[in-house]
Order: C-alpha cells, then sequence, then structure tokens
C-alpha cells in the first residue's frame, strides 16, 4: 500500500468518526426538545433508540478504524518486505555492476559501449586513458563527435547505422584511428558486439580496442629497416645470400640471380649446390667448407677447375647460431677481386711515383708529429747540412726555423691544428746544421700518419728567387727614377739649348785674347756640364739613345785616366792595371767614360785620409757555375773593369742599397745620390753587370762586366775645325713653341748665312710653307707642339709637296717619342740641347742630300 492510499483510509476514517460524533449530538439535541415538550413516552423509547444507533455508529467507527488499521500494518509490512527485497536485488546489482566495472578497469585495453545514438553509456579507466578524458566527462557525449578524427566520422557513421538497422552484421574485428583529448591520433584493434535490449532490438555497441600506435610504428620502422636492407643488399656488386643449415637457399641479393642467371622463384628452397653447379660431383672446395660450419675465407683464382667463373672471386662464409650455439643459417658473400687486385696495383703504383716523387725532388719534404720531425727526403737531408737522415730525425723542427721566423711558424702550425687540408704557403727563414740560413717557402697539410695527427711540409728554397726579386725591385725603382728623368729632359734640354747655344754663337763671334772669353768659358763649361748631367740622367734611366761604336776598353781607360787624376787629388795614388791585348767592346764611349769617372769619385770620397785607386781590365769568361754562385750574368766572354780603394768600406745594409736612386752616406749637400745609380743604368744598357765587395775598414771593389765584341776598335776619327763649318743661303722654316729656343736657331742659321721664317707652332708653319712654298729649302721643326704636332705638320706637308725636306728636333727622349707616335720612320732628328755647330753641319746635310 502506498502513502497516498494510506492517507486516504484514515482521511475517510476521520470523516466517518466525525459523521458519528455529529449523529450522536443531534440525537441528544432531538430529546433535548422532546424532553421540553413533555412527551415521556416518546422520550423513553426514541431516547434510548437513537442512543443505541450512537453507539453503534461509534463501534462501527471504532472497528472500522482497527480494522482500517490492521489493514494499514498488514500492507506496511508486505510494502516493507518488497522494499527490502528489491534493495537487496539492487545492491546485488551494484555490487555486481561494480564487480564488472573492476574488471573492465583492470583490463589492459578499451572497453566502451554506446547506444543506439552513439552515445557512450560505457567505458573503462584504460579507455579513459587512452583518450585522455575523465569518465564523467566522456559519458553521455557523442562517441563519434569526441573520439573520432574527422577525416573518418563520415565512414564509421555510415557502417554503424546500417549496424543499427540490421542490414549489416557487426564487423568483428578491424583497425581504425581514434582521437585524443589532446588531438593526436593513436591507431587502435576494435573486436565489438551487438547489444540487444529484452525484446532482441538491437540498442547498441560493445567494443573493446587495443592500442597498436607503436607496434604499427615498430612494424613501419621494421618493413622500412628491411626494405632498406633489401636496397643496400641488392646495391652491393657482390652475391650475397642466406642459407639454411641443410644449405638450402632462403634469401639472396639480385647479384645472386644475375650471377645464376635465375629468380628467386626459381631458386627458393633449393640446395645451393644444385643452383651453382648442377650435375657436378665432383670434389667442391667451397661445398666442404659450407658443410664443416665453420667461418672461412677462400679464393678462387680465375681458371681454378672449382671456380666457374671468368674471374678471380673470394667466398667469405659467415654461420649465424643462437644462444646455444647451434646454426641457424649460413651467409655467404661471393666477391670479384679483379677491381681489388686493379686498385692494388694502381695504389702501389701510385705509391711507387710518391716515392719516386719524394727521394728525386728538389724541395724539402717532411712530415711532423708532436714537434717531432718522423720523415724526411733526402733533398732535404743535404739541404739542412745533415749527412745523415738520422741527423734530422727525432728533432724538433724548431731546430731547423731561424729564430727571426718561429713566431710565424708557431701560429701557422696553430692554424694547422685546427683547419683541416692545405695551408696557404709562408716564407720562413730556415737554418742549416752548420748555423747558414736560406729562405724557404713553405705550405703545410694537415694528414693522419700511422693513426697520430700529423703535419705534411713542402719547404722550396727561395733565395736565389728573392735575390732576383730584390733586383727587380731595384730596376723598377730606377726605371720611376727614369721616368721622372725623361719627363724633366725636354724643358731641361731647352735651357741648355738657349745656354749652350748663345754660348757658341758669342764665342765664335769673339777674336784671340778677349778678356771676356774666360768668363764665356765658364759658362759653356757649366752647360756642358749640365748636358752631361742630362745625358748621365737618362744614360741611368735607359731613355738616351746610345751612340755606340766599336772601341778598345784599354784605350778608354787611359783616355780617362788623366782627367781622374786632376779630380781624385794628390793624396790618393791612382794606378792603373790593364790588360796585355786590346779589350773590343760595342759601347757608347762617353757614357763609359762615365761610369770610370762615377767610381772613381766615389772611390775618391770613401778616401778622406788618403790611399789608392786603382783601375784594372781583363779579359774573363763567365760559366753557369758563377750565375748560380752570384744570382746575376750570363755564360759568356766579357770584358771586366775593376775599380778598387783602400777607403772606408760599407757594411752589408749599406752595400744592399748603394744602386738604388737618391740613396747616399755623404752629408746633406755634399752628394746627390745619383752617381752609382747612374753607372748601374748605363751598364745594364749595354748588357752588362755590376757587383761590388766591400767590407767596412777595409775598402770597396766594384766589377763591371761588359760583353765582349768580336769586331775590332777602328782609328780614331779628328774632328772638323770651327772654321770649316759649313754655310749656306737658303730659306729654312723653322717651326718652335719655345720662343727662346726659336730666337736661338733664328740667330745661329743667320750666322752660317741662311735666311729664315719663323712659324710657333704646326699650323702656323702650314700656313706660312703655303705662303712661300716655292722659296723654302728646308723645315726645321719641333716635334711636340700645340694645337699640331711635328709628325702632324710633316703627314701635310708631304700631302702638299712629297718633295719637301724636313729636319726635326726635340728635347723628349726617343722612347717617349715612341710611345707618342710622333716619329717619323727615316727622317733625321736632332736632339736637344742644339749646338750652333752641329745645327750647321746637320741643316748643310740635308740640303746637300
Amino acid at each position: 500500500m502506498t502513502r497516498r492510499t494510506r492517507h486516504t483510509l484514515v482521511y475517510f476514517f476521520f470523516a466517518l468518526l466525525g459523521v458519528s460524533l455529529v449523529f450522536i449530538l443531534l440525537t441528544y439535541r432531538n430529546l433535548e426538545q422532546c424532553a421540553q415538550r413533555g412527551g415521556a413516552y416518546l422520550l423513553g423509547g426514541v431516547h434510548h433508540l437513537l442512543l443505541l444507533t450512537s453507539l453503534l455508529v461509534t463501534i462501527g467507527a471504532v472497528g472500522i478504524y482497527v480494522i482500517f488499521f490492521w489493514f494499514i500494518k498488514l500492507a506496511d509490512r508486505e510494502q516493507e518486505r518488497e522494499e527490502i527485497s528489491k534493495k537487496a536485488v539492487l545492491d546485488a546489482a551494484i555490487r555486481e555492476r561494480n564487480r564488472a566495472q573492476l574488471y573492465l578497469d583492470i583490463a589492459g585495453v578499451m572497453f566502451a559501449a554506446i547506444d543506439r545514438s552513439g552515445t557512450i553509456i560505457l567505458i573503462n579507466r584504460k579507455g579513459c586513458q587512452i583518450l585522455g578524458w575523465a569518465e564523467d566527462e566522456l559519458l553521455g557525449r557523442n562517441w563519434f563527435d569526441v573520439c573520432l578524427p574527422p577525416a573518418v566520422v563520415g565512414v564509421v557513421k555510415e557502417v554503424f547505422a546500417k549496424q543499427m538497422a540490421g542490414e549489416i552484421e557487426a564487423v568483428e574485428f578491424f583497425e581504425n584511428a581514434i582521437l585524443t583529448n589532446s588531438g593526436e591520433e593513436r591507431m587502435i584493434a576494435f573486436h565489438n558486439t551487438l547489444l540487444h535490449d529484452d525484446d532482441g532490438v538491437i540498442s547498441g555497441v560493445l567494443f573493446s580496442g587495443e592500442d597498436i600506435t607503436e607496434r604499427k610504428q615498430a612494424e613501419a620502422s621494421l618493413e622500412k629497416a628491411a626494405n632498406e636492407w633489401r636496397a643496400a643488399m641488392d646495391a652491393s656488386a657482390d652475391a650475397i645470400y642466406l642459407l639454411d643449415p641443410q644449405r638450402r637457399l632462403m634469401l639472396a641479393n639480385r647479384e645472386f640471380y644475375r650471377m645464376v642467371g635465375s629468380t628467386p622463384e626459381a631458386c627458393a628452397g633449393r640446395h645451393i649446390a644444385e643452383i651453382l653447379h648442377p650435375g657436378f660431383s665432383g670434389h667442391c672446395a667451397q661445398c666442404v667448407v659450407e658443410e664443416s660450419q665453420q667461418d672461412a675465407v677462400t679464393v678462387l683464382e680465375e681458371g681454378d677447375p672449382e671456380n666457374y667463373y671468368r674471374h678471380p672471386v673470394q667466398v667469405t662464409l659467415r654461420v649465424v647460431r643462437d644462444v646455444a650455439g647451434a646454426p641457424l643459417s649460413l651467409v655467404v658473400t661471393r666477391h670479384d677481386l679483379t677491381a681489388d687486385r686493379e686498385t692494388q696495383r694502381t695504389l702501389r703504383e701510385s705509391e711507387e711515383r710518391y716515392r719516386q716523387l719524394v727521394e728525386l725532388s728538389q724541395d724539402i719534404i717532411f712530415i711532423k708529429v708532436d714537434d717531432r720531425i718522423v720523415f724526411i727526403n733526402d733533398a732535404g737531408v743535404r739541404m739542412l747540412g745533415a749527412e745523415s737522415v738520422n741527423e734530422i730525425l727525432s728533432r724538433e723542427v724548431l731546430d731547423f726555423i731561424h729564430p727571426t721566423s718561429r713566431e710565424l711558424f708557431l701560429a701557422e702550425l696553430e692554424r694547422a691544428s685546427r683547419q683541416v687540408g692545405q695551408l696557404p704557403v709562408i716564407e720562413l727563414d730556415f737554418q742549416r746544421l752548420d748555423g747558414e740560413t736560406f729562405c724557404g717557402e713553405a705550405t703545410a697539410t694537415s694528414i693522419m700518419h700511422h693513426g697520430k695527427p700529423a703535419v705534411h711540409f713542402f719547404v722550396r728554397d727561395i733565395t736565389n728567387r728573392k735575390n732576383l726579386e730584390a733586383q727587380l725591385r731595384h730596376s723598377q725603382k730606377l726605371e720611376a727614377v727614369g721616368h721622372l728623368a725623361g719627363g724633366i729632359a725636354h724643358d731641361f734640354n731647352n735651357i741648355l739649348t738657349v745656354i749652350g747655344g748663345y754660348g757658341a754663337l758669342l764665342e765664335m763671334r769673339m777674336v784671340e785674347g778677349d778678356p771676356g772669353r774666360e768668363m764665356l768659358d765658364q759658362v759653356l763649361a757649366a752647360s756642358d756640364r749640365a748636358a752631361n748631367l742630362t745625358r748621365s740622367l737618362l744614360a741611368f734611366s735607359r731613355k738616351q739613345d746610345m751612340h755606340p761604336a766599336y772601341c778598345d776598353l784599354n784605350e778608354i781607360v787611359l783616355s780617362v785616366s788623366k782627367f781622374l787624376k786632376r779630380i781624385i787629388g794628390e793624396d790618393i795614388a791612382f794606378e792603373t792595371d790593364l790588360d796585355v791585348g786590346p779589350l773590343a767592346i760595342y759601347a757608347d764611349c762617353g757614357q763609359i767614360e762615365q761610369v770610370i769617372i762615377n767610381l772613381a769619385t766615389n772611390a775618391r770620397d770613401a778616401m778622406r785620409k788618403g790611399g789608392t785607386l786603382t783601375v784594372a781590365t781583363r779579359s774573363v769568361v763567365l760559366s753557369q757555375s758563377f750565375q748560380e754562385s752570384h744570382g746575376f750574368g750570363a755564360p759568356g766572354y766579357y770584358a771586366l773593369i775593376t775599380v778598387a780603394d783602400t777607403g772606408s768600406g760599407m757594411d752589408e745594409a749599406t752595400r744592399s742599397k748603394i744602386f738604388e736612386p737618391f740613396f747616399t752616406t755623404k752629408d746633406v749637400g755634399k752628394g746627390t745620390g745619383l752617381g752609382l745609380s747612374i753607372v748601374y743604368g748605363i751598364v745594364q744598357q749595354h748588357k752588362g753587370f755590376i757587383d761590388v765587395e766591400s767590407e767596412a775598414g777595409v775598402g770597396t771593389t766594384f766589377h763591371v762586366y761588359l760583353p765582349v765584341s768580336q769586331e775590332q776598335a777602328p782609328a780614331k776619327a779628328h774632328g772638323t775645325a770651327r772654321e770649316e763649318l759649313p754655310c749656306g743661303s737658303e730659306t729654312i722654316l723653322v717651326v718652335e713653341d719655345e720662343e727662346h729656343v726659336r730666337d736661338l736657331v733664328n740667330e745661329a742659321l743667320k750666322q752660317f748665312g741662311y735666311r729664315t721664317i719663323l712659324a710657333v707652332d704646326g699650323a702656323d708653319a702650314l700656313e706660312k710653307y703655303r705662303e712661300h712654298r716655292g722659296s723654302i729649302a728646308l723645315v726645321f721643326t719641333d716635334l711636340i707642339m700645340p694645337r699640331m704636332s711635328g709628325r702632324e705638320l710633316y703627314d701635310e706637308l708631304k700631302r702638299e709637296d712629297p718633295a719637301v725636306r724636313i729636319l726635326f728636333t726635340s728635347g723628349y727622349t726617343a722612347d717617349m717619342l715612341t710611345d707618342l707616335e710622333t716619329v717619323v720612320p727615316h727622317v733625321e732628328i736632332l736632339m736637344k740641347p742644339i749646338s750652333p755647330p752641329e745645327l750647321a753641319r746637320k741643316v748643310r746635310e740635308l740640303l746637300d742630300a
């Protein structure tokens, strides 16, 4: 009986009881009314009837209540028994559910159940761990929306719908990806079954799932490794195959099947002997080795009866065993030795070539390990001044490095320890065992020597090259000064032309005993000295054209001896020691005289307290050994001039610079520093060589080597007297942009009887030539002029009058004129400074030609 029913009955009882009480009250009230009216009869009968009725109603109500209460108690007891029974059943169910959940939670796989809508109604702890959610976060949520990757949701939902509709059977096993809370996809192997309600209708799916992500990854890795192994085996040039203990083929690479000319399908499981040599029943060394099931290496040469191929092979057998040592398989490798032996032969030849290269090399080759020399070639032993290789080995490398180069060498070693490969070339000073030094060009390479880090050195002696480089630098310095000298020659020669020219004209007009002649002689002497200085500068720079001739060196020395005696002073003894025979050379006699004068002057300045100056000549032969030992010269016959003094001498530092332009040891204002530079330039211009020997406090000796000529020197010609200078009366067009030079030439030509027409440049000269064309016999023109050069004037005049006579003049050097492309081939050039007598002779020569 329910509580509501019980309450209804209680309410009914109280209502019935109330009705009884009302009835009793009404009865008493009626009795009272009857008594008041006086109805005694009626009062006695009715009264008792009403009392009885009220009593019966009350008793009935009480009885009904008692029955009702008893009935309620029975109902409550029955309900209590039912509730106790239901609770026991429920408790048992809960206990069973908890036990089942416990079993699910301790399972190592996922368990879950979803209803027809896909709502999760059950999931175990492992499932929560895999999915990354708490149980209460998953229960009641849709499996497809929460736990599946978007890429597979549509397909899985379609299959699930067909299962719920009974169109297809449940898929007992399948693999599918799930989506975890972190967004990671995991691969799960599912087993599932359909759920049915009490009526047998499909109500959902119960499934278990095992996380196989790591296993799948491992399988993929194994498959990749297997494929890589297969690819590596197939890429091998060797035939590799795997046999079982009964020598049946299990696996082989591509080269094996190519070697036997078969396929994997045809060879699988067959005995190896049937594959390699079918039908052969004789003795096979390789078969014996394989049957012994021991590791072995067998070499079968080409032509060997047991070698079934046309090349030598090496057969390697390796036995794979289990833990107990029993054979599991045999791995056999057949390697073609042809390429290996060719490589070995090539390597031996390379080693032999390297050995010969090292042994025959003229450079030092050595290997350093831990600061010690562990190898050196024969050239290194010889160049380092040792008698045998044992004197070098195990010594420190620094023993052979000059102290001035050790810092650089150590820095290079530090660099070699950090850098692989060859290092840049460096120059070092090396020191022999006897203390002598030489300059070497060294290069180092980091290598491994017997398993240890080492440095391989190549050292080339470049002492001779450094000497040649020093000479080249010296020549370049001289060349630079030569450019300077050539540049100033033009203006200087114009000035000297004016000074010397007017002086010569004035001298020609003087009579004997003129009191001004002595002063004029000083002017002319100064002009000559200035002209000589210009020629010396140009000779030094090799820009002055030589006027070589066949001459005798002994005669040149004798001709200059008188002059030398006057300039060296009385406190210096002058001696000559000439060769017994004539020394014919092809040279500019004036320049050779300049060489001797400059050397004698330099010797005089070195003997301030007096001494002896000796000039000697000899005929010598220079050999190849002389060239190698001195670093200069060329084999052949030479005339040697030796100028020796007993003066103060020079140290090595001074001696190395004496031929440099403007270098001097004299006080300021007492020397130009060009004397020996001019000597050097003249000697070089004559294709000769100069050397100096000097020691401080002992003296200095210069050796000048000039090539000997096979022609003998002709007899000397006498000069023309001044009064014999030729004259004329022709008209000469003088073209000169320098006003003072133009006036001088005009004055000189007039003094020699010629008529002149003056022009300031080429354009002016062209106009005046056209104006006086019929009367002009000769055109005397400068080469370098503004507006129109002498060369352009020449071209224009030749076009108008091919027979025109032209005499060029210039203060520039011949090579500069050539560079400027102003020289006209086969046309006379009178070089400045111009002397009037020389001008008269050259003009008359051209007019008479």
